[in-house]
């Protein structure tokens, strides 16, 4: 957002636009900054696993 507000100041036609690249990155950042409790949560929500298997699996 940061990024497009940037953009919006300095007059750019479409400051959504983002290359390829661009979004693999900033996916690959916004992944690294999640952590371990996230994803238990998800796991958790899921029902794909019980609290029981995931106690097992993290101790």
């Amino acid at each position: 957002m940061v990024l497009a507000l940037d953009r919006i100041e300095e007059g750019e036609e479409n400051p959504y636009k983002v290359g390829i690249l661009g979004g693999i990155e900033w996916c690959a950042e916004a992944w690294q900054q999640l952590s371990a409790e996230t994803f238990q949560h998800c796991w958790l929500h899921s029902t794909l696993i019980s609290k029981t298997d995931m106690n097992f699996v993290l101790h």
